[in-house]
Order: C-alpha cells, then sequence, then structure tokens
C-alpha cells in the first residue's frame, strides 16, 4: 500500500528511524552511558557538581536543638553542548519514486533509498556520541577542533570541554602505580585494590568498570602472581590466551576493552585508548554520569512552497537529542534532509573517573 509523501518524509517518522538506527549499531561500551539522558533546553544547561560524602551525622541528646550541618561541596556552572547540523538533497529519482501513489514497487525503491541515507547519517551522529563518551572517559576533556570534528587532543582544539578530574586522579594517580605492570613481578593486585580505595575516598563510590587499552590484557597475563591465579581459573586464563577480553569479575571488576576504539583523524586512524591505558567508573548511574540532550524546534511536516509564516510556525516542535526532517524546496523542485544533535555527556562527579598509565 502507497502512502503520502509527507508521511514517508515526516519527521516523526525521520527522527524515530534515526534513532531506532543509532539505539542498533555495534558498541563496546556499556549502554547507561547512553541511555542516562536528561533533556535540557536549547544547547546550554547549568549543572551542579559535588564529590561523594563520607562525614557521619551531628549526634545530639534526644529531644535537643537541631546541630547546623555543614553545607555539601556543590560547583554550579553554566555549559554549551555541542551541536552537530548536516543536510543533503534528494536526488530527483528518489522524490518521484517516493510520489508514486499508482505504483507500490516505485515508492518502495524511494523508500529504501531514504532509509539508506537515513542509516549513514544515524551512523555518523552515534560515531560522534561514542567519540565524545570515549573522550571523556579516556581524557576527562572533549575537544572540538574548527572543522567541527571531534579531537583525541588539543592541538588544534577551538572548543575544549574540561570535567576537572584532578591530577591527583590521572596518570600514575599519585604514586599509586610506582613500578610499570609491564614488569612481571609487580603487586597489580595491591595496585587495583589502592585505585579503588582512591576513588572511594574521592567520590564514596567504588570503581565497578574498567575500559582498558591494548596491551592491558598482556600485563595481567604476564604477571607472576596473576598468572598462578588463573592456573585455577581455566576458563578465564583460556579466554585471555585466545586474545579475547578479560574476563568479568577479574580482580573485581567487569572488563570493557576499548583496544579496537578507533576513529579517523584527517587520514590518520587513531585509538581513544592508549594502551597501557585504564579507566575505571563506578557502576553507571544518574549521581556521577549523564548524557544531556538539547532542544531543537522542527517542522512536523514537510511543508509546501508559499505557506505562511503563521502556518509554518504552528508546524514546528521541540524535540531533544538527535532530530531529522525533510523541508520541500522550490529551485528546482525538490526536498531536503537535515539531520542533527545537541548533546554532550556530562560528569558531575568529577571523583568518578580515575584514568590511569600503568607503565610510568
Amino acid at each position: 500500500m502507497t502512502v503520502p509523501i509527507g508521511q514517508i518524509l515526516g519527521s516523526d517518522n525521520l527522527i524515530g528511524a534515526i534513532k531506532r538506527i543509532a539505539s542498533g549499531l555495534p558498541n563496546p561500551l556499556p549502554t547507561g552511558l547512553f541511555t542516562t539522558t536528561e533533556a535540557v533546553t536549547k544547547d546550554y544547561a547549568k549543572i551542579r557538581t559535588w564529590a561523594g560524602s563520607r562525614a557521619n551525622a551531628n549526634v545530639v541528646s534526644y529531644g535537643s536543638p537541631a546541630v547546623r550541618a555543614d553545607k555539601i561541596g556543590l560547583d554550579e556552572r553554566a555549559i554549551k553542548l555541542i551541536h552537530e547540523f548536516e543536510y543533503q538533497a534528494f536526488p530527483m529519482d528518489t522524490l518521484i519514486n517516493l510520489n508514486s501513489m499508482s505504483s507500490e514497487t516505485l515508492q518502495n525503491k524511494g523508500v529504501e533509498e531514504v532509509g539508506r541515507q537515513t542509516a549513514e547519517f544515524a551512523q555518523r551522529f552515534q560515531n560522534s556520541r561514542i567519540s565524545m563518551v570515549a573522550s571523556a572517559l579516556s581524557k576527562g576533556k572533549i575537544y572540538v577542533e574548527a572543522e567541527g570534528t571531534i579531537a583525541t587532543v588539543s592541538d588544534n582544539a577551538v572548543i575544549t570541554v574540561d570535567f576537572k578530574i584532578p591530577a591527583g586522579q590521572k596518570s600514575q594517580v599519585g604514586g599509586i602505580i610506582g613500578t610499570s605492570w609491564a614488569n612481571v613481578a609487580v603487586d597489580i593486585q595491591g595496585d587495583v585494590a589502592a585505585l579503588k580505595r582512591k576513588m572511594f575516598e574521592v567520590s564514596g563510590k567504588m570503581p565497578k568498570f574498567a575500559f582498558y587499552g591494548a596491551n592491558i590484557a598482556g600485563y595481567l597475563l604476564g604477571n607472576t602472581v596473576l598468572k598462578n591465579l588463573l592456573n585455577i581459573l581455566p576458563t578465564q586464563a583460556n579466554a585471555m590466551f585466545r586474545g579475547e577480553t578479560i574476563p568479568d569479575g577479574t580482580l573485581g571488576l567487569t572488563w570493557i576493552d576499548c583496544s579496537n576504539m578507533f576513529m579517523l583523524s584527517g587520514t590518520t586512524v587513531v585509538n581513544w585508548f592508549g594502551a597501557d591505558d585504564i579507566a575505571l567508573t563506578p557502576d553507571i548511574d544518574s549521581s556521577w554520569w549523564r548524557m544531556l540532550e538539547g532542544s531543537t524546534l522542527v517542522p512536523t511536516d514537510i511543508g509546501r512552497v508559499g505557506a505562511t509564516v503563521e502556518e509554518m510556525v504552528s508546524s514546528l516542535r521541540e524535540v531533544n537529542g538527535m532530530f531529522s526532517y525533510a523541508v520541500q524546496t522550490n529551485n528546482p523542485a525538490g526536498a531536503t534532509q537535515y539531520f542533527g544533535d545537541t548533546v554532550l555527556p556530562t560528569i558531575v562527579n568529577p571523583g568518578s573517573l580515575i584514568i590511569v598509565d600503568v607503565v610510568p
């Protein structure tokens, strides 16, 4: 059965398609990093960052007046979200097929082409979200270059989003990593235990996830103490020897292999995570992590040439996060599809991220 072209290219259909496709794309990172969302208006928000409290409540005699409590340290700041916006014009043959109300076969060809192009854009916009999340976890910052691309280094950045991760939670984490993990005799178990204590001290949270680079599994396999432990855990050992990921539960953590998180920077393929790097985070929830989604006005239909201002304004609706819509053009007659996203992953408890380089 054929349907009107306005239904096919309407924003409801296109937005639904782009979000369904994006959510189904391959992604090694936990889904909670992308689904713990918060809707904000336009492209800015005020966020409050805080550290977890380990202080006790004040003890008073029963029936005594309340004691004034110290305020929990909060840092409120305004941030701008990252806005992406692209478009493409539909080829004339695609529009002719979409408008073929008398031929379901021809219209299906047009629908397939719209679906293909929408999928390509969904891939690009989801890639951007993955890159932002990977940058936040591996750098504690997000860099945007003048060309509008998310960058792995700050060299040519014109925008830097800094999540204010303290220096004592980076690199060797205040001396916790004193001996390289490449040394087979290093106490990796002791280092991991100390890193867990560090996060609890600064955030009130215990690490759950370990996002790791290409060399980390090899260090664990080659370590003298851990090798003996793996001898009594043959399933885990076999998985690691086959080059698979570090099994969940190893050293009390859920391990996420980020060694294949590549992106194209110009003509160079780079990895977000250094080969010797580990990023530790607690379980994902809104107390420390949020995916802010800004709002954009989009037309609900493709419009028509000659529509009044009132008609055009009345067709607008506010959409958060990824969006897509099409508009009619008349020189020559055609249609243009727009794709966009207004988004920013945000760390609201800086103590909940530790970025470790295990080779001093």
